[in-house]
């Protein structure tokens, strides 16, 4: 399982490259508003539910979005929620989502949704599975009102729900929440700042994703993961280049356009050391 640190950086790095690409200063790659990137392996699960690895979690930050993110000081904020209220007891955590919510498909965002995609997480185990041990009952008031019930205080529930190491919490539809927890999804429709182009997906060789132009952005800063996502290109395409090789000439022909590693951080440590 990656670290927390790894998760973060590697998952911001893809979200800054598509949210900054057209600010002022940057390259000329602008222009065209796709950005091309070479990541470290092949997208293989589309489901954010069923893996650690950070390609399939990069792959969920951009299609999907989860109740809460972590910010650059890996403290959870508010994503998906507008607000929420905890009982003096620390048993009961009342959220409200935020207004005009919607799926790539036009489908409206409800707590019919939320509730068992986070219980789909749960059942998946890991992370969720040792913050399932803490959950008595969900309780659904409306489509934007929610409440989680616990058996006993639990002081790590929101930070958790922020979703950044284990497997992520994506909210999804429905139809794609009532999936086996142990049998990956095959349709993605999220509600995050891109939609996954899965007709053009060709595997071992290229993963497109396309600005969501319906996705209404928060009003905070952008943060790490949390805050607004202000989506700066019109696509990103992921280019699969297994050979070594080939992506040193690629790169040194200036295209495509980023290039990112995943580097564990221990390793990073090790050789400032030299």
């Amino acid at each position: 399982m990656p670290c927390p640190a790894t998760a973060l950086r590697a998952s911001t790095a893809l979200l800054l490259a598509a949210l900054t690409l057209t600010s002022p200063g940057a390259p000329a790659l602008a222009q065209s508003n796709v950005l091309k990137v070479v990541p470290n392996s092949d997208l293989r699960l589309i489901d954010p539910v069923q893996t650690v690895t950070l390609i399939t979690r990069m792959h969920g930050e951009l299609v999907y979005e989860s109740l809460f993110a972590w910010d650059s000081k890996f403290e959870s904020k508010p994503m998906m929620v507008e607000s929420y209220t905890v009982s003096p007891d620390g048993l009961s955590y009342r959220f409200t989502l935020r207004p005009g919510l919607k799926f790539h498909d036009g489908s409206p965002v409800t707590a019919n949704d939320v509730v068992p995609s986070i219980k789909r997480w749960i059942a998946r185990g890991l992370v969720g599975g040792t913050f399932g041990g803490f959950v008595k009952d969900w309780q659904i008031e409306n489509d934007r009102n929610f409440t989680l019930n616990l058996k006993e205080p639990f002081g790590l529930t929101i930070l958790l729900l922020g979703g950044t190491t284990g497997t992520l919490p994506v909210v999804m539809r429905a139809k794609e929440a009532a999936t086996d927890a142990f049998t990956p999804i095959t349709e993605v429709v999220g509600s995050g700042p891109f939609t996954f182009n899965k007709a053009e997906w060709v595997p071992g060789s290229k993963v497109v994703y396309e600005k969501n132009k319906d996705y209404v952005p928060r009003s905070e800063p952008t943060d790490g993961l949390a805050g607004a996502r202000l989506v700066k290109v019109d696509r990103v395409e992921h280019v699969i280049m297994p050979d070594a090789a080939t992506q040193v000439a690629q790169q040194s022909e200036g295209a495509p356009g980023a290039r990112l590693r995943h580097q564990p951080v221990r390793r990073a440590h090790r050789h400032r050391r030299h």
